[in-house]
């Protein structure tokens, strides 16, 4: 929990959020949550994503970026 109470406070004082987070965690239930989706500025993951997930991921952020690990 102290991990999402410090990136919570990083947030709060960011000009721009970028989430980088690895495709094997979305879809996924987690009893934490450090930040809102009108919070993050840019969505960054791997090529591991479903393209289910990452149109509907695109449909939510301006900026998304699919990376080849």
């Amino acid at each position: 929990i102290y991990q999402s109470e410090m990136k919570r406070a990083f947030i709060q004082i960011a000009t721009d959020v970028d989430m980088l987070v690895d495709s094997s965690k979305i879809d996924r239930v987690s009893f934490s949550q450090f930040a809102r989706i009108d919070e993050i500025d840019r969505f960054i993951t791997d090529s591991g994503l479903s393209a289910k997930a990452a149109e509907s991921i695109r449909n939510l952020y301006d900026e998304f970026e699919l990376l080849t690990v």
